[in-house]
């Protein structure tokens, strides 16, 4: 991976999942369930449309959201 690729690319890793949380019944009152977030910066991707295309059939969400 070029020097460029390195400052537009980050991982950034988060405490490890919780779980769900109940009272004291026993009754679910967070069930917490893994979340991604994706950032796409138009002006560093050089075919955006092709790049949203390719990233919507990964991730399983339509283009336009």
């Amino acid at each position: 991976m070029g020097q460029s690729e390195e400052n537009r690319i980050r991982k950034i890793s988060l405490p490890d999942y919780r779980g769900t949380i109940k009272d004291r019944h026993g009754k679910t009152i967070v069930n917490i369930r893994p979340s991604f977030s994706l950032y796409v910066t138009p002006e560093d991707a050089e075919n955006l449309s092709s790049s949203l295309e390719i990233l919507s059939g990964l991730i399983e969400i339509d283009e336009g959201k």
